[in-house]
Formats: C-alpha cells, structure tokens, sequence
C-alpha cells in the first residue's frame, strides 16, 4: 500500500522519506524530482528504480515516458486551434474527422463534441489494458489518425450519452489527436513539437523512446 501522502512537510528529510517509501511499494518504481525556483536549479534527486529487472537506479538524467502528461500538450493544441479560428469545441467531432462513428445509447443523443472529448464526457470506453499493446517506441511514423481508424471500430459503443457523465477514456484524447491531424495538416507529433514543446523550451521532450535512451 501506498504511504499516506503528507498534509505538508517542513524539512527536506521529510519530502525524501516519504518519496523513499513511496518508490518502495512499486507504484511508481522510480522517479527523478526537480526544482527550479527563479530559473535556478535549487534541487535536483533520483528515487527508486529506472528498470527493475537489472536493478538500475533511477538518476536525475533517467528518461521517462510522459504517458498521459501527453494529454496536456493534446489540450492545449486543441485550444489554440480554438484561439486562431480553426475549430470550434462544440462542434460536433464528424466535422473534423467524417469518418468517425461511434454507437450511440439512443438515436436522440447528442453528437459527441471537441469539447466532450476534452473534458472526458463523450461516452466513449478506455480500452485499457488493451492499448497498452498500441504503444510504440521509435517508429517515427506514427499516423494518429490510421492508428484509432484501426482500433475504434472495436471501441465504438458508447457507455453513456454525451455530456450525461464523466469517465475517464484515453480514447477519446486519440480522438483529438486525430483532429489535431486533420485541422493542421500536420502529424500530431510535429505538430506538437512544433508549437508547443520548442516554444517553451523543452528540447529533450518528444515522441520517440529509441533503444539509446
């Protein structure tokens, strides 16, 4: 089980305990912590694990994938879509994406909308532990749009009428990311590299997981 997260701590020693102890339930086995105050680095440690079969130590230099922290960059080039005009988040999803098709509850649910898709609304189902197998690491190819072409079919149905609920699905930021595609013109990836990830800087941040790192 899990240590109980901390109210608040009031030395260094305390926040490293309990990272310690967290890393030791395996969930997660490791992970890298850094702190920039005022464009200074003013701490900068490892914990835990960065591959537990060969017992490698995580280090402040360990790569990681950013798994669903992608669906913030995903968001955000969604809304600056929506600030230049190029899309609009009530609009229905098929405006974007034709060929989209899901399977409605009942024939008078609302079309599933950009903005179902952001905020986790749309019905549509998380197809985990399934997608954990879509995954890739260096192919550099990688067609948003082909890829949930070839898995949506299987994960059309949706649990519950757009805007009812929330659920949590990362199918439906596939979704965006295919919109993404098909707005810009661009590859998600490059779009997001683009203009998003070196505007801000973050030159070691992308896509590809290569047998170097």
């Amino acid at each position: 089980h899990p240590p109980q997260t901390p109210t608040h701590v009031t030395k260094l020693a305390e926040l490293e305990r309990f990272l310690a102890q967290l890393v030791a339930t395996g969930n997660p086995p490791g992970l890298s912590l850094v702190v920039v105050k005022e464009g200074k680095l003013v701490y900068n440690r490892a914990f835990g694990l960065a591959d537990g079969p060969r017992q490698s130590a995580a280090t402040p230099e360990t790569v990681y994938h950013w798994w669903s922290m992608t669906k913030i960059v995903t968001a955000l080039a969604i809304l600056q879509l929506h600030e230049q005009g190029r899309l609009r988040l009530d609009d229905p999803v098929s405006v974007y994406l034709p060929n989209f098709q899901v399977q409605y509850p009942a024939g008078a649910s609302p079309a599933i909308t950009i903005r179902h898709l952001l905020n986790h609304s749309s019905g549509l189902p998380d197809p985990v532990p399934a997608m954990l197998g879509w995954v890739h690491y260096d192919d550099a190819s990688v067609d948003q749009t082909a890829l949930l072409h070839r898995h949506l079919p299987r994960y059309n149905r949706l649990q519950f009428t757009p805007g009812s609920k929330a659920r949590y699905t990362n199918l439906g930021y596939m979704v965006l990311g295919a919109v993404i595609e098909a707005v810009s013109g661009q590859r998600y990836a490059d779009y997001v590299t683009a203009h998003i990830l070196r505007p801000l800087g973050m030159s070691q941040t992308g896509f590809l997981y290569t047998r170097e790192m």
